[in-house]
Order: C-alpha cells, then sequence, then structure tokens
C-alpha cells in the first residue's frame, strides 16, 4: 500500500500515463492468479462441518439477532427431526402398499 504510489509515479514519469493502466492491469492480474491458486490449496468444508446462516441487517439489535439465532436454529431441529421421521419410516410397508419409494416420485 505504501510502495503503489511510488512505483506507479516512477513508472508513470519514465514510460508515460499508460503506465498506470500497465500498472493496474499487472497488479489485478497477479491478485486474480493468486486467489486461483489459493482455492486450490484446500478442499471445501463438509456439509456436516458447516453451521446455518442467518440473515441479519447490519442495523438490527441484539434482541433481533438473538431471535433469528433461535428461529434458525429451531428451523435445523425440525428439519433433523423430519429427517429421522422419514428415515423411520421407510421400512413399515409402504412399498407393499404400492406407494412409490420417495426417489421414485421426484424422478431422481
Amino acid at each position: 500500500a505504501v510502495a503503489g504510489p511510488i512505483v506507479v509515479g516512477a513508472a508513470m514519469q519514465a514510460f508515460g500515463p499508460e503506465a498506470y493502466f500497465a500498472y493496474l492491469g499487472v497488479l489485478l492480474g497477479a491478485l486474480c492468479l493468486y486467489a486461483l491458486w489459493r482455492s486450490t490449496r484446500r478442499a471445501a468444508p463438509s456439509v456436516e462441518d458447516q453451521s446455518a446462516y442467518a440473515a441479519v441487517l447490519p442495523t438490527a439489535g441484539a434482541v433481533a439477532v438473538e431471535v433469528a439465532q433461535e428461529v434458525a436454529i429451531e428451523q435445523i431441529l425440525a428439519a433433523e427431526d423430519e429427517d429421522e421421521d422419514e428415515d423411520e419410516g421407510e421400512g413399515d410397508g409402504d412399498a407393499a402398499a404400492g406407494a412409490p419409494p420417495p426417489s421414485a416420485a421426484t424422478g431422481v
């Protein structure tokens, strides 16, 4: 951050105003290459390692943030309970009664 203006100033003095845009291009190109390289250094976190995201406005107060977090946790727990209920209900004879398996209904 400190050297940038000095380097671009010297480049512009030596090569003219076009050096400013060349400097920006080189700098942004290097930043893009670093970002691409950095994105290959580790795998994405698994779904189990991720947590729920509760969208809250930056102007929200502490009470609103707390309520949003509680609602998000309740939704996660409800979804987990539904998944467990579906898993328990798979072996109770629905297929014998003529009901298609869950994957057949979605076409997957």
